[in-house]
């Protein structure tokens, strides 16, 4: 008899226990996340170009790889190719002596790779200006990002040939992108006018 009533009694135990546990748990998964806000799920819808700038930085080779490394290290006093004078006998010709070539991988890879970022960034750009985005924050941001980005592209293209053609503007076809060069004052007046926009568009 004692038996039967220490199992009636533990099994209730066990079933408000349970119970408790229950209420508890929905509790828990009722909570908002204490890090992530629902805005991060409402990103400006230039969001995923601006992700494509930095995609272009972090992978294409003109921006972070061997001619990167020629045209910002070899290139100066101090440092050599180092291996052999026959391997990669173009970069001690053209980032030692300063003799370039135009058709070479290293110099095309390089200009190209920065003129794609600067109009990729100009699409950004003239995206949040038809779009009418300039009352959004997140969009803001992002504008401010593109910018950045196309101040970077001429600042290190004048560091390296001097004057080059400056386009403020997007373009998607050859005529688009044939331009004359500009002089050295102008592109760096052009890479101020975007450090000074990308200033009052990002976040402080």
């Amino acid at each position: 008899m004692m038996n039967m009533k220490n199992k009636i009694k533990y099994s209730w135990l066990l079933l408000i226990l349970t119970g408790f546990i229950l209420v508890r748990c929905a509790d828990f998964l009722d909570r908002k996340p204490l890090q992530a806000t629902y805005s991060d799920y409402n990103q400006s819808g230039l969001e995923s170009q601006a992700f494509g700038l930095y995609l272009i930085v972090n992978t294409y080779a003109g921006l972070n790889t061997l001619p990167w490394l020629d045209f910002n290290s070899i290139r100066g006093d101090d440092e050599m190719k180092g291996s052999s004078l026959t391997d990669g006998a173009e970069v001690n010709t053209e980032f030692d002596t300063f003799q370039y070539t135009k058709d070479d991988w290293a110099t095309d890879t390089y200009w190209n790779d920065h003129y794609y970022l600067a109009n990729q960034s100009s699409k950004l750009i003239s995206d949040f200006r038809d779009q009418k985005l300039t009352d959004d924050p997140s969009s803001k941001r992002n504008a401010g990002e593109a910018y950045f980005w196309r101040a970077y592209a001429y600042y290190e293209l004048v560091k390296a040939y001097g004057e080059v053609p400056v386009f403020n503007y997007f373009y998607s076809t050859t005529a688009g992108g044939t331009k004359a060069k500009s002089t050295v004052d102008q592109v760096y007046a052009q890479i101020d006018n975007d450090l000074d926009s990308a200033k009052q568009l990002l976040p402080t």
